[in-house]
């Protein structure tokens, strides 16, 4: 009996060592985004009530598990050679034995990581120097990936454009778009700059040295990391800080409140916060997007016929707002992109414009936002209260401060609303993928 107890145990602790490996990877390694995550979410909850995820099987996640091969066979002496009372302590302390284990692995495996991630950046440094190409920067606190795809199909028109790969905007993940993608016939290069604290988007900028640069927006997003929305301005406006006197910087007016030194002209937008009258199908917040772009491509002599007919065909992007078929004819807005306090409110927006009777936003959260998070899950609740809207999630604060809010359902897991979305939708239900989920979930609500 024992012996079961323990393999039991065991079982336990090892899922769960694989699991923190797993929040470790999506955290992109980094101690103080997961030390974040324990203000977005319980300690109880995280060590005790997660559902185990598997790690991906890259060389970082299996350098960390040959580490803790010597802790896991201790652990297993250990487990295997006591009573029941000892069991029953070890099962209460084991998921901290795990995050132990692999705090070690990540930080052994740091050193490893990061002369791989200086010897990329030195090789992209290089392949910059050597080439002709103009850089071109753009950053912000959301719509970076949105404002990228359309400024590359706006200046593809005229020149060979190459551009940083999906999310790609850190420091190794835009030094490898580089090596992969930058040609010997590149004209010029869009590079999304992503940061979590100040001084990471002025390396990215010493090596690829920009001339032009685009600030898109100012928000909550990561506001935790940053520790102050002063500090988070700072790190932004690196990006123009870097220009060279001949370069340009486009930058959105609710920065122009704040000290901003550049040698470079800026371009404010939009002037006035009036939105200019563009031929396109897209919402009004995707302008906001599309103006710099605009800016730029005529600053670049794109001509303004190809920029107005390149604008007709521009469509919201893959998770971003994009439509698809669901269960039981359902449709689905998949915004899993990624999620922030404006693009939650965007995603209320669109559905509120729906014809479908019944509306329901999925939602895991939002992460990183500090002290704002119960201000901004306030503002947001409401704004689901007025459009009638009905919000589903694993998130415990949306639920707490709805109490007597009968639209936000809260649900302990992501399979448990798929099991209740698979009873009550039908083709009179909208349903709107908020932030990241797992891929697997994703493909089972979209048909």
């Amino acid at each position: 009996m024992l012996n079961i107890i323990s393999t039991i145990i065991f079982a336990v602790y090892f899922l769960k060592l694989l699991d923190f490996i797993y929040l470790f990877q999506i955290k992109e390694y980094r101690f103080d985004r997961f030390l974040s995550m324990f203000s977005d979410e319980s300690i109880f909850n995280i060590f005790y009530l997660r559902n185990p995820k598997l790690p991906a099987k890259s060389l970082r996640n299996i350098l960390i598990a040959i580490i803790a091969i010597p802790l896991i066979f201790f652990n297993l002496s250990l487990i295997f050679s006591v009573n029941l009372l000892f069991l029953i302590i070890y099962f209460l302390v084991s998921p901290f034995f795990s995050l132990s284990t692999v705090i070690l692995g990540v930080f052994l495996t740091g050193f490893l990581a990061r002369i791989k991630r200086q010897q990329l950046i030195e090789r992209a440094r290089e392949k910059v120097e050597e080439s002709s190409a103009v850089f071109i920067g753009i950053t912000g606190s959301y719509g970076k990936s949105t404002t990228k795809e359309f400024l590359y199909q706006i200046l593809s028109t005229k020149y060979k454009v190459a551009k940083t790969d999906a999310n790609q905007n850190t420091d190794v993940g835009v030094a490898i778009s580089i090596l992969n993608n930058l040609k010997k016939d590149t004209e010029f290069f869009i590079v999304e700059m992503g940061a979590y604290k100040k001084g990471e988007i002025k390396t990215i900028c010493d090596f690829v040295k920009p001339k032009y640069g685009i600030i898109t927006a100012l928000g909550s997003q990561h506001l935790e990391l940053f520790g102050s929305k002063k500090n988070l301005i700072e790190a932004k406006t690196e990006l123009v800080n870097c220009l060279p006197k001949n370069g340009k910087a486009y930058v959105n007016s609710d920065f122009k409140k704040y000290k901003i030194f550049s040698s470079a002209e800026i371009y404010w937008f939009p002037v006035g916060k009036k939105i200019v009258n563009i031929p396109t199908t897209l919402s009004k917040e995707y302008l906001l997007n599309i103006l710099p772009c605009i800016a730029l491509a005529l600053d670049l002599k794109v001509s303004e016929e190809s920029i107005i007919e390149t604008i007709k065909n521009l469509a919201p992007l893959q998770a971003k707002l994009s439509i698809h078929d669901s269960i039981n004819g359902a449709t689905v807005l998949n915004d899993s992109y990624n999620s922030s306090y404006e693009g939650f409110l965007l995603a209320i927006k669109t559905a509120a414009a729906k014809k479908i009777q019944k509306k329901i936003i999925l939602s895991r959260g939002l992460i990183e936002l500090g002290d704002e998070k119960t201000k901004i899950y306030k503002s947001l609740i409401w704004e689901l209260k007025k459009k009638n809207i009905y919000l589903y999630t694993t998130d415990r604060l949306f639920k707490k401060l709805s109490a007597k809010n009968n639209l936000v359902l809260y649900f302990r897991n992501e399979w448990i609303m798929f099991r209740k979305l698979r009873k009550i939708t039908d083709k009179e239900t909208l349903l709107i993928i908020e932030g990241k989920f797992p891929e697997k979930f994703i493909k089972n609500l979209i048909v």
